[in-house]
């Protein structure tokens, strides 16, 4: 088995380490973007298709600076006998 690990980086907002336990529940938003019309569905079905994989998607932030979204996927390698 290989470990594929992506990680990738958004500037923006961010938001405070009080709320990282909760940024993936469907629909939550914090009240700085609370404003924008979105349903915040993204995050939520990105953990869960993490962990149809077997995976899990991590979450680091920095407030005014941005986040950076850590996940890692198993890659078999399906062996052939000859």
């Amino acid at each position: 088995m290989i470990l594929l690990i992506v990680i990738f980086q958004i500037k923006g907002l961010g938001f405070q380490n009080s709320i990282k336990r909760i940024i993936f529940e469907k629909y939550h938003r914090s009240e700085r973007v609370k404003k924008l019309n979105r349903a915040s569905l993204g995050l939520a079905i990105a953990k869960k298709t993490m962990e149809i994989h077997e995976s899990s998607l991590k979450v680091k932030s920095q407030l005014n600076e941005g986040n950076s979204f850590i996940f890692d996927l198993p890659i078999y390698h399906e062996q052939t006998h000859a």
